[in-house]
């Protein structure tokens, strides 16, 4: 049978592309992307995931799921195939042989009928007393996620877990229920989330917030219950006076020991990472109407604001279309950005990966060199 993770790694290198790389594309963990192409497959929490995982990194290689999950069904089959010599019976055993056996199952018989219950009684005894030292420990049935870089955003399932890195050390955030809220469990105890609530929190008990987690998206009432989350270490823009006693009279920023940091806006950021560049679609000598045509590729929740007035949110499946108008501008909140497909002005717009949150802002900007006026995606943060 042809090897899964030989025909996955081979791909992979035929198109000169790290585990780095896959990683980040795919928000599959590099433990599991190793685990695949080793065939490891004692790794994974469930085979639900470890599908799912087959599927999401067979597409990004372009190679075709089904044959892939195909072949991981054919090989857990023959993983462990009975031996034929327990399906025929051996005519060649001797009649005494039963006797012996008789004999044994007697004798295990008798001693148990001894041993067994006092044995039993001391296990059950343990027990009890355990249960009476130890507390109850709630268990992560989901997926494990570790936060290494500044900003994690994508789609959890109720049970997934976050480590965040501070300081080289790991500190668990657990999606432990997802319902008309959010309820996260800390090592410093538990915290809830509203659909659009933003919170500041402090993971490792130095009464200062270490991370932002904005609550983007939720939803209670699928098969499996789901949440869009934004982790975001960047917790302040600026920093205010930090002494204990308030100023008195007129004050410098010198005096007050506060540092000058600008405050992004629409289009900028403070953190280099995060910048990603403004398009300009089309230029015309004065705005015309906005017209977005939009196929969608998969399941999305759209929402968006036109001309600062008519706001709309909309979940979207595979293969349905949508025309949104505009007078001089529309601001996009996009759940999946790869499903998301669009023309606009004769232009297709990609606005990224595939589980991918995107927010933009599309609008007439007037230039001051040619007195005109420029269709601009401008990202937001």
């Amino acid at each position: 049978m042809e090897s899964i993770g030989e025909k996955l790694r081979t791909k992979r290198e035929e198109l000169s592309l790290s585990i780095e790389q896959i990683a980040r594309e795919t928000n599959i963990a590099k433990r599991y992307i190793k685990a695949l192409e080793e065939e490891d497959f004692d790794i994974f929490p469930g085979e639900p995931y470890l599908i799912g995982f087959l599927r999401t990194y067979s597409e990004n290689l372009g190679l075709v799921p089904e044959e892939i999950i195909a072949l991981y069904k054919n090989f857990k089959i023959q993983e462990q195939p009975l031996p034929m010599t327990e399906l025929l019976q051996d005519r060649s055993r001797k009649p005494y042989r039963i006797f012996i056996i008789i004999g044994i199952v007697a004798a295990l018989g008798v001693g148990g009928y001894f041993l067994v219950p006092p044995l039993i009684q001391r296990i059950q005894q343990r027990e009890v007393v355990q249960e009476k030292e130890e507390p109850e420990k709630e268990s992560v049935t989901g997926v494990s996620y570790t936060m290494d870089d500044e900003i994690l955003e994508r789609r959890f399932f109720e049970g997934d877990e976050i480590l965040v890195m501070l300081d080289n050390q790991e500190y668990p955030v657990l999606l432990s229920q997802v319902g008309k809220e959010l309820t996260l469990q800390l090592l410093e105890g538990g915290v809830s989330l509203n659909l659009g609530e933003e919170k500041l929190v402090d993971l490792d008990g130095d009464a200062r917030e270490d991370i932002k987690i904005f609550l983007r998206d939720l939803d209670a009432e699928g098969e499996k219950k789901s949440v869009i989350v934004r982790f975001d270490r960047f917790t302040q823009e600026k920093t205010a006076f930090t002494g204990t006693e308030e100023p008195s009279g007129e004050l410098s920023e010198e005096d007050l020991g506060l540092e000058e940091v600008s405050i992004p806006a629409i289009g900028s950021t403070a953190i280099a990472s995060r910048e990603q560049k403004t398009i300009t679609v089309t230029q015309k000598l004065s705005p015309e109407p906005i017209t977005l045509d939009i196929i969608f590729r998969g399941y999305c929740l759209l929402r968006y604001v036109a001309d600062n007035q008519r706001r709309e949110e909309r979940y979207f499946h595979k293969g349905e279309t949508f025309r949104l108008e505009a007078s001089r501008e529309v601001m996009l909140w996009i759940s999946n950005a790869g499903s998301f497909k669009a023309r606009l002005f004769g232009e297709d717009i990609d606005l990224g990966r595939p589980g991918e949150v995107a927010t933009r802002l599309i609008k007439w900007v007037e230039t001051e060199q040619s007195g005109g006026y420029e269709l601009q995606i401008i990202p937001l943060y």
